[in-house]
Formats: C-alpha cells, sequence, structure tokens
C-alpha cells in the first residue's frame, strides 16, 4: 500500500477449453497482465468490515494500454477477518 493507494498486479487469464471453439480467439487475446492503483485513503481494516468499492486503474506494460479496474470488497456475513474481493477489469479495446 502506497500512501493514499493501494497498488498491486493483475493477471486475467481465461483457459481456452472452456470458450466455445469460434470463440477462443477472442479468450486468448484477454489473456494479459499489469499493475493495479486504486485510490484509497479510508482504514483497511475498517473497510474490510464494512466492504465497498474502489474504482481506480491499471496498466498492461505488454499491450500498452491503461485499464478501468472496480474492486468490490464483500465481508463474509460471519466474520471480521475473511470475504471475497471481486476485480473487474475492462480488457476492451
Amino acid at each position: 500500500m502506497n500512501e493514499g493507494f493501494l497498488e498491486g498486479t493483475y493477471r486475467v487469464q481465461i483457459d481456452e477449453d472452456t470458450v466455445p471453439a469460434p470463440f477462443r480467439f477472442v479468450a486468448k487475446s484477454k489473456n494479459e497482465m499489469g499493475q493495479i492503483s486504486l485510490p484509497f485513503n479510508d482504514s483497511f481494516s475498517k473497510f474490510s468490515i464494512t466492504g465497498g468499492i474502489l474504482k481506480g486503474q491499471g496498466y498492461c506494460i505488454e499491450k500498452d494500454k491503461s485499464r478501468d479496474i472496480t474492486s468490490e470488497v464483500i465481508p463474509d456475513d460471519n466474520s471480521t477477518e475473511t470475504g471475497t474481493i471481486k476485480l473487474t477489469i475492462n480488457t476492451g479495446e
């Protein structure tokens, strides 16, 4: 975590065997990895309990493209220490 930002890496990897044959070339073209930077000025321990949505940017170096990224934190109902983080990465061209 950088001051005011959550930072990390992402990887999109689609198993081509799960995609119908005519669309496998599209699935393969979506595979990539890059950097994430999400503005964040709150307490992470508080955010992990309350949940919420963060919006920021990603950058895919190999494709030299910026990406809009949304991260949704969904805490488990019965715990303050576990939950789910859903990333939505717009890889559209």
